[in-house]
């Protein structure tokens, strides 16, 4: 209910047209919105600890990326971080993710878990935390998948 109070405002106030608002799944978003990790970022944002659409760039070497190369060239590697938090001094990643997937989620680990591992590097280079933790949330399970 209140998500779709939300979608309203925002069209009253020119941020999402129409067309815009009935491409959001309602939904999904109050599912998330109910959940565990939600209620975990909640808790980090009171503590101005949760951060959004982190932006990195990282070097790792081409053997790491290319484990047919032994040599010693780097490789850039740049990307967002959906979501990050601290939480007993150390950080936890979440990806939110749309795709539609016919299993409990193990073709998302699969798909995606070196992604979240460059995430979970660059974060531990940028911060100097340790990453406790990487999180897929799938829009479309309606759920945490833990990487």
């Amino acid at each position: 209910k209140d998500v779709y109070g939300l979608m309203d405002r925002l069209k009253g106030a020119g941020i999402i047209d129409e067309v815009g608002a009935s491409l959001v799944y309602v939904p999904g978003l109050y599912q998330f919105a109910r959940s565990e990790i939600a209620r975990r970022m909640a808790k980090a944002k009171a503590n101005g600890a949760l951060y959004r659409e982190k932006q990195f760039v990282i070097g790792v070497p081409v053997s790491q990326v290319y484990r047919d190369r032994e040599d010693d060239d780097m490789v850039l590697i740049q990307g967002i971080i959906d979501a990050w938090f601290i939480e007993d001094g150390q950080a936890v990643i979440v990806d939110y993710k749309t795709d539609f997937v016919p299993d409990d989620g193990e073709s998302l680990v699969k798909k995606y878990k070196t992604q979240l591992d460059y995430y979970g590097l660059a974060l531990e280079q940028m911060t100097g935390l340790k990453v406790k933790e990487k999180i897929i949330y799938s829009l479309g399970l309606g759920k945490e998948i833990f990487v």
